[in-house]
């Protein structure tokens, strides 16, 4: 028996030494058996239609940190998913963590039903999960597909990354609590610690979704990015999100979770689309040789392709200023940005030879 586990573990390291470094997941989530509880007990249901049925739902953690729930399949013992899901690229000895849950309303706690931990090689050899609860022979059972994709992984060099900030839940602050009296919820966004844009605020009690882009100048796929959600001065910073450049633009809907506290899965999300284009580092896309202007800033090269420079740039009171709009002489005008547009990030300036003119507008217009 214990040279037959021994060449059972030497098979396993050896499969695990095949693996890359990083490796992509994709998860084909089937169906399972979803009846009881971790104690053994049956679920409870949660509107009271049909007593001991589960309203069930799959969370998945890569390194303690979610990175996916499954939608809700409510009054069933077996819930049908079939639902697919690709992580960011990860490494090689990362613990994969999933999670069976049963629903519950109110101010409950989600009951935990069951949950299956292993590394990626694991769920590479296993499709059909099952975990006895602690009485004898009740059961819960899972069947998932896992395979390896290639890693859409940049190795070096530079890009230039858009972010599209759509979905967010904003619940919870950085601790877990409900948040304060106000609803006011924005994101902001820093490169290597340092703010370059800040969305604009909305009425979380009324929107849920941003409908905005930032697009970063020219940065090393090694660029630390850090994401943050914020809710009004009642409530301050809610989640984090840090990463380098090439783990976020690995091209997919993704949805960040934070604030998963042990209190009824009680979290923050922000779902984004992130893209890039590689750059050849000195302001030109690769294969875009068109790219003619771009010595000072990528903004500024976009919006004179776009035709959309003031007729004036200048400095006022210490910051670079413009007319809102193109083929305007006079007021509107704003405070402009090398950053994206609204970015809430000034340039400092002492004469009108440290502006440009097809930079953006950092904030509002004004007459």
């Amino acid at each position: 028996m214990k040279s037959f586990l021994a060449i059972l573990l030497l098979i396993v390291a050896f499969a695990a030494a095949d693996l890359p470094e990083i490796v992509q997941l994709s998860f084909n989530i089937k169906d399972g058996q979803a009846v009881y509880d971790a104690c053994g007990g049956n679920c409870d249901d949660r509107d009271g239609s049909n007593p001991n049925q589960c309203d069930t739902y799959l969370t998945i953690e890569v390194d303690c940190k979610k990175v996916y729930q499954s939608k809700e399949k409510d009054n069933t013992d077996h819930p049908v998913f079939n639902e697919k899901f690709t992580t960011r690229p990860i490494r090689s000895d990362s613990v994969i963590k999933i999670t069976m849950w049963d629903s519950d309303s109110g101010s409950s706690a989600d009951d935990r039903m069951s949950s299956w931990k292993g590394t990626v090689d694991y769920f590479l050899n296993n499709s059909k999960f099952s975990s006895n609860v602690v009485k004898k022979n009740r059961q819960n059972s899972l069947n998932v597909i896992t395979e390896l994709v290639e890693p859409k992984l940049i190795a070096s060099g530079n890009i230039r990354i858009t972010i599209d900030l759509m979905g967010v839940v904003a619940q919870y602050d950085i601790k877990g609590n409900t948040r304060g009296t106000d609803s006011e919820t924005f994101i902001i966004i820093k490169i290597e610690g340092q703010q370059v844009f800040k969305s604009k605020t909305i009425d979380y009690s009324s929107q849920s979704t941003f409908g905005q882009t930032f697009v970063s100048e020219i940065i090393s796929v090694s660029a630390k990015i850090t994401i943050e959600l914020w809710g009004g001065a009642a409530t301050g910073l809610m989640s984090s999100w840090e990463e380098t450049a090439k783990y976020f633009a690995y091209g997919e809907l993704q949805t960040l979770y934070g604030v998963d506290t042990a209190s009824n899965n009680r979290e923050n999300s922000l779902t984004i689309q992130v893209t890039y284009t590689v750059e050849d580092g000195n302001g030109s896309c690769v294969g875009e040789p068109d790219c003619d202007n771009c010595k000072q800033n990528s903004y500024a090269a976009a919006n004179m392709k776009a035709g959309k420079c003031s007729t004036k740039a200048d400095c006022y009171n210490g910051n670079c200023w413009a007319y809102c709009e193109p083929n305007l002489d006079s007021a509107p005008w704003c405070y402009t940005t090398k950053g994206a547009s609204l970015s809430g990030v000034y340039v400092n300036c002492t004469s009108a030879a440290d502006c440009n003119p097809c930079w953006s507008c950092a904030g509002q217009c004004v007459n």
